[in-house]
């Protein structure tokens, strides 16, 4: 028979191990949900680029906004105040698509400003996602990489609408 001794600082760890377990399962229960990540934006780099509060940087899934850092294109410098008015220093909710990073190391994502109900509704797609609001508003162009193009449709839809209303930078060309 196998005696045991009783190490009362190996199960204190093992009680706090299990608490803070329970504790960040509870967090995460609250904070999201399935296939979401609730974060905080930190600093919006451009206008389809921003860090999270926690350092990590995110590149906007399905969208490409003109250039506003190295250099500057046309536009550049409004697409990138829209996302600081809409992003930064707010909690939003961000989804992956297929692919976790790109060549650059940067996370890319879907950004809801509000978790949907249904993915893949089109009025909530409008209504609560970043990205499509970028392509909406005029402020991007759709931008479409394979494997990530659950929402490419969309995009391309919502750009053809905005370049028939002369909306954002499609007034410019």
């Amino acid at each position: 028979m196998i005696k045991f001794k009783y190490d009362a600082k190996v199960a204190n760890k093992m009680a706090e191990t299990e608490s803070t377990k329970q504790e960040e399962d509870k967090k995460e229960e609250q904070d999201s949900r399935p296939g979401f990540e609730c974060i905080t934006v930190g600093r919006v780099i451009d206008g389809d680029t921003f860090a999270t509060s926690d350092g990590r940087r995110v590149r906007l899934v399905g969208v490409n906004t003109p250039e506003s850092t190295i250099r500057a294109e046309a536009y550049g410098k409004e697409a990138s105040s829209y996302t600081v008015s809409k992003l930064e220093g707010k909690q939003v909710w961000m989804q992956k698509d297929v692919s976790n990073r790109d060549r650059y190391s940067r996370y890319l994502r879907i950004v809801w400003l509000e978790v949907p109900s249904n993915i893949m509704d089109e009025n909530e797609i409008r209504t609560k996602m970043f990205n499509a609001y970028l392509v909406l508003n005029g402020y991007a162009e759709p931008s479409t990489f394979i494997p990530d193009v659950k929402y490419s449709a969309y995009f391309l839809k919502f750009a053809r609408e905005a370049r028939e209303d002369n909306t954002g930078l499609w007034a410019f060309r």
